[in-house]
């Protein structure tokens, strides 16, 4: 049985009613919030909600929304300076045009509302960061993006964490593709690329690294594979035109599998996965096995080889 229609079919005053009862269920998740700490001691939590539930979102986006309608775009020198304003759950972006001293005066007022919700403020003529990206001014005034991380960001998802198999399919697609779309500059391009092979390869699997042979030349590097320990090389862009890796270009002491994938959308790729699949298989229960997974300079090759399934 299903309900026609239902997002469209609920009337106004009946679903804002239904929503009231709601509140008797967000007091149960916040007054009732039980933890464990070192599976020996109870806590429950005084304040806020926990991080993670699936409450947690929309209780602090509507907590923000009514503090900015009463506190912040009410403010005058909001009105007068701030020419952008945006934020994303508890990270804000705007653009001050006014003196540097009425900027510290209202952060200050900010935080003399409630004494538990403080804010922290970083701000710089030239360069900023928000969320994932940081910006960019030189002398020109030109502007230019790069990819940010926060000091105590490790990037890394292990392969033991608890998440669904989609979040992990979706893993190298969608990072590689957040770098190249947020880095404007070809020349540093690059080098992010290879910095999140190296963050990504960390946490797939033991014994499992990940390289692009454009930007990291790892694969066709014989004397830095045996550095590593590399005994098994996955080729995900084996051919005439990009690819120097073959059987008799490792040797007996490397194993190679190449997998003749062109990178345009109509390539189908899944007519590889249970040959590859079984080649890092292979590699990772030999005794000692490392192997090493290499794509030519694009995104699909990447998926593929992180996707292939036990």
């Amino acid at each position: 049985m299903d309900v026609n229609s239902l997002y469209t079919s609920i009337s106004y005053e009946k679903g804002i009613s239904a929503s009231k009862s709601s509140l008797d269920l967000l007091r149960l998740v916040l007054y009732e919030n039980f933890f464990l700490f070192e599976n020996t001691y109870t806590y429950i939590q005084q304040q806020g909600t926990a991080m993670g539930s699936n409450v947690a979102p929309v209780y602090t986006n509507a907590f923000m929304n009514s503090f900015e309608e009463s506190f912040v775009y009410t403010d005058d020198r909001f009105k007068q300076h701030i020419s952008c304003y945006l934020r994303y759950i508890d990270d804000i972006f705007f653009i001050w045009v006014g003196p540097t001293d009425l900027l510290l005066a209202f952060h200050q007022s900010l935080n003399s509302i409630y004494p538990e919700l403080q804010f922290t403020m970083h701000y710089d003529l030239n360069r900023i960061s928000f969320l994932d990206t940081l910006g960019n001014k030189d002398d020109q005034g030109h502007l230019s993006t790069d990819v940010y991380s926060k000091p105590t960001d490790c990037n890394l998802l292990h392969y033991s964490s608890s998440h669904p198999k989609a979040t992990w399919n979706s893993l190298p697609r969608s990072q590689f593709t957040r770098v190249a779309k947020i880095v404007l500059d070809p020349d540093i391009l690059p080098v992010r690329l290879e910095d999140m092979s190296k963050n990504l390869g960390r946490g797939i699997t033991p014994n499992i690294c990940l390289t692009m042979k454009n930007y990291g030349k790892t694969a066709n590097d014989k004397y830095e594979l045996w550095k590593l320990g590399i005994t098994h090389v996955l080729n995900a862009a084996h051919g005439r035109r990009y690819s120097e890796g073959n059987p008799d270009f490792y040797g007996t002491t490397i194993t190679y599998h190449g997998v003749p994938a062109n990178d345009v959308p109509e390539f189908d790729m899944s007519k590889y996965f249970y040959s590859a699949a079984a080649f890092i298989h292979k590699a990772l229960t030999t005794p000692g096995g490392k192997s090493l997974k290499s794509a030519y300079d694009k995104f699909s090759n990447y998926y593929f080889c992180y996707n292939a399934p036990d």
